[in-house]
């Protein structure tokens, strides 16, 4: 009997030392969800892709402080500070749209000439290409 007590309360020990942690929220911009925005614990592998109504959640087994990043191509970076304890975090996050330019497009024409004036010709039989690997002979 002390034996199964002994193993069951180291078992449970162990299995609250790995509990996961729920990390959920809704990504949005002007107040609408934004899909495919990445939600990563920075410096760890933990992390989800909102859903096309902006809705993310995660477990994740890291405890303490933390940096929670979103990240999209069309939006700046956002960064946002938590602590992880044993209870669900939930953050919501407001994204800002990055604007891309360019300086300018140089577009231009041109002609290329061949240095090889010769060019190599070489016959091939029936069998060669018969023979050759990939044929359909």
């Amino acid at each position: 009997m002390k034996k199964k007590l002994l193993f069951l309360t180291t078992f449970l020990s162990f299995a609250l030392s790995f509990a996961q942690t729920r990390i959920s929220g809704r990504v949005t911009y002007k107040n609408r969800g934004v899909g495919e925005v990445n939600v990563t614990l920075k410096n760890s592998y933990d992390g989800a892709t909102t859903d096309s109504n902006g809705n993310f959640s995660f477990e994740t087994s890291e405890k303490g402080s933390r940096i929670l990043v979103f990240t999209h191509p069309k939006y700046i970076d956002v960064e946002k500070p938590i602590v992880i304890e044993n209870q669900e975090v939930s953050v919501n996050a407001e994204l800002k749209e990055q604007i891309n330019e360019i300086d300018a497009v140089v577009v231009s024409a041109g002609s290329i000439e061949a240095s090889d004036k010769k060019r190599a010709t070489a016959l091939l039989t029936p069998i060669d290409i018969y023979t050759t690997a990939g044929a359909d002979g």
